[in-house]
């Protein structure tokens, strides 16, 4: 790895006194008349682009494009300008070159500029993917995309159609751009019937302009119908109405009385006996010489005892019998206990 990269900087030092030689070489093809030869120290102020070999595509092409544009304005012959090119080539674009130079060499075939070219092209833009590019150029509609973008984007795509660089006429490509357009600029534009592609980019653009600004008004001519209309459904608000006092009081059993709380409650029930002075409800007993535990059973304090297993409440089980001594005696019998 070492020995080639030394080869590989040997070689680059001299290409580099090759170019350098290569603007006092009398063998060196003339340029045109009118134009002047650009030195090599003239290229690298101009500072061009490197290419370490991208894998996209679009990235080899737009280096070579790059290329082309420094050598139309500092012109060169063609020996210079594969020269001049093949010495940015850096990292594994210098390493695929100098394989493939010497390819060329060994077969005899002269490097020019279109030489290098396809070279290129083959390596780093292959025929699968310029068929691909051309498939996509066919197929393009401007769906979500604006004018600028569409625009944009079919100018990339046209230089791989093949019908286009066999023949590359203003109106087919004024024809295919339209037909990619959006239903309503389509609309606007097609019996305009244009056919310079610069004119035809420009109308379209102000087409999508006032179809945006009409899109808009309609928009917001929808919002404030939608807002009468939801204003108009609301159902109406019940208000409600304050009686002023009349100073009666409300009658007895109506709606408007207050019903009893608890406290009221408990302080009827428990009201002081007149009788033995102290709380309770009901019929007083002090006296009477009843037991209060037996008295709703009727049963005298003498026959209490026999009586000492507890009574059966109201959450006794329902179908149950109860013992014939604990049954309610009759009327008679209880008045013969109490007097006993």
């Amino acid at each position: 790895m070492a020995k080639a990269m030394k080869e590989q900087a040997q070689a680059t030092t001299l290409m580099a006194q090759q170019l350098s030689a290569g603007d006092r070489d009398p063998n060196t093809p003339r340029l045109e008349e009118g134009q002047t030869r650009t030195s090599f120290a003239d290229f690298k102020n101009i500072g061009p682009p490197e290419f370490r070999g991208a894998l996209d595509p679009d990235k080899a092409e737009e280096w070579l494009k790059e290329m082309e544009k420094v050598f139309t304005i500092f012109p060169c012959t063609e020996v210079q300008q594969v020269n001049y090119a093949t010495f940015m080539l850096k990292a594994d674009a210098e390493f695929w070159w100098d394989g493939a130079r010497r390819l060329l060499e060994d077969a005899g075939t002269d490097i020019s500029w279109v030489t290098f070219k396809e070279a290129f092209y083959k390596k780093y833009f292959p025929l699968s993917v310029r068929e691909s590019k051309e498939m996509e150029f066919l197929q393009l509609r401007q769906d979500r995309m604006n004018i600028a973008e569409y625009t944009e984007k079919f100018e990339r795509l046209c230089k791989f159609s093949a019908m286009y660089k066999a023949n590359p006429d203003e109106k087919w490509k004024c024809m295919k751009y339209q037909g990619g357009l959006r239903a309503e600029v389509l609309t606007a534009i097609a019996s305009l019937e244009i056919r310079e592609f610069s004119s035809l980019v420009s109308k379209c653009q102000v087409i999508e302009e006032c179809t945006k600004k009409l899109a808009s008004e309609r928009s917001e001519v929808f919002k404030k119908r939608q807002l009468n209309q939801e204003s108009s459904q609301q159902p109406l608000q019940k208000k409600t109405f304050l009686r002023k006092p009349t100073g009666r009081q409300p009658q007895q059993g109506t709606d408007c009385q207050e019903p009893p709380t608890n406290a009221s409650l408990k302080t009827t029930e428990l009201k002081e006996c007149a009788l033995c002075g102290k709380q309770h409800s009901g019929r007083c007993l002090a006296g009477q010489n009843v037991c209060f535990r037996f008295f709703s059973r009727g049963i005298s304090p003498g026959n209490a005892q026999q009586f000492s297993h507890p009574l059966p409440n109201h959450h006794s089980v329902r179908g149950e019998s109860l013992p014939s001594a604990v049954r309610e005696p009759t009327s008679q019998k209880i008045e013969s206990r109490v007097n006993a």
